[in-house]
């Protein structure tokens, strides 16, 4: 157990070298003393790993022995978790049947496990999947419900991270508006909880919001205050969340320019926190309000 944590701190940080060492450790380990849990975890861990190197053919070995493994033994949360990396994979080799059958999977364990937290979870990774598909119904659908259980149990982060997704799958559909009710309760929420990590998640997705009706100084300076957030804090970003960041900042260096673009982001990044967020906050307020006129 010690080293498959050292393995996950590793990735956390960035170092995949590293992680990849550890977690194949791990994995002896748990072979050696007969840990059947603790193999099926590394095996899912470590065919992610793989999955996100682009080594898809270890990936679907690593992940096809996790999946037997925890069906033999019942261990239902790593099943429905390895059945949402399975669909990934699938869905890389271009085989969409397969991914949309390992997705319907993955609903119906997470259904079984009866766990609103772990059901929560599940149906917001299921709901992004779906969107990388272009499914946004499906996607709304499943995050929305993801909000609603998460009302039931969560944390003010937690429900913020599920209602920021749904922020997501709304602005993916063009519902700009209910995009931005969306991110602006889950950073009103984050804010609330100190929750820096959910805070930059929310001022990516209002600085998105920005670009696409148009108001690209203020998407650049939001984007200085998430580049100044990531570098000081160390804060992660989801796959989706990088793919998204990176096509939004493109459009708006393009619409700007490079020169002003830079010199918005140096001015976001100058902000302070407070203000940065308040600066977010008023520009939800403005796009709904704008929506309804």
């Amino acid at each position: 157990a010690a080293i498959f944590n050292q393995a996950i701190i590793a990735g956390l940080v960035g170092d995949t070298n590293r992680r990849q060492a550890l977690l194949e450790r791990s994995l002896a380990e748990s072979r050696a003393i007969g840990d059947r849990m603790g193999a099926s975890w590394t095996l899912s861990t470590l065919g992610r790993h793989e999955l996100e190197r682009g080594h898809l053919a270890r990936a679907r070995a690593l992940l096809e022995e996790a999946l037997t493994t925890a069906r033999e033994f019942r261990f239902g949360l790593i099943e429905a978790r390895v059945l949402l990396l399975l669909a990934h994979l699938a869905s890389e080799q271009g085989d969409d049947n397969q991914a949309a059958t390992y997705l319907h999977d993955a609903e119906v364990k997470y259904r079984e496990l009866g766990h609103g937290e772990y059901l929560a979870e599940g149906l917001n990774e299921i709901g992004y999947r779906a969107l990388r598909q272009g499914n946004h119904e499906r996607a709304r659908r499943l995050m929305a419900e993801a909000v609603a259980l998460a009302g039931e149990f969560g944390s003010p982060s937690a429900i913020a991270g599920f209602t920021g997704s749904l922020g997501d799958v709304l602005r993916a559909g063009g519902d700009f508006a209910g995009a931005a009710v969306q991110y602006r309760d889950a950073l009103n929420l984050a804010q609330e909880a100190g929750d820096n990590t959910m805070i930059t998640t929310c001022l990516v997705g209002l600085a998105g919001l920005a670009a696409d009706t148009g108001r690209n100084q203020e998407a650049s300076r939001l984007f200085g205050m998430v580049e100044l957030l990531r570098e000081t804090v160390g804060l992660p970003s989801s796959r989706y969340e990088e793919e998204q960041q990176a096509q939004d900042m493109t459009a708006v260096r393009d619409a700007l320019g490079t020169k002003v673009d830079a010199e918005a982001r140096a001015a976001g990044r100058a902000l302070a926190l407070e203000t940065a967020v308040s600066n977010a906050l008023a520009l939800a307020d403005e796009l709904v309000a704008s929506a309804s006129t």
